[in-house]
């Protein structure tokens, strides 16, 4: 389900909470945000507080696939 409405924190919030991996993406661009090390980057429960700093407004969001996404 997508929600137009939803800003790029709340959706990695949204995505976490169903046991899936988020991972930042750069403004209209496919390149994950952060330079390396995005593969190895895991976010759970203790960084909610701090996703829209990984997740900003004008940024956008992906997800990791397999086994770290429960798939």
């Amino acid at each position: 389900m997508t929600r137009l409405d939803e800003t790029p924190a709340e959706a990695a919030r949204r995505h976490l909470a169903l046991g899936r991996q988020p991972v930042p993406v750069e403004r209209r661009d496919k390149k994950p945000a952060g330079g390396d090390g995005w593969q190895i980057r895991r976010f759970g429960p203790a960084d909610v507080a701090d996703l829209p700093a990984y997740f900003p407004p004008e940024g956008n969001i992906g997800l990791m696939l397999g086994a770290v996404s429960g798939g």
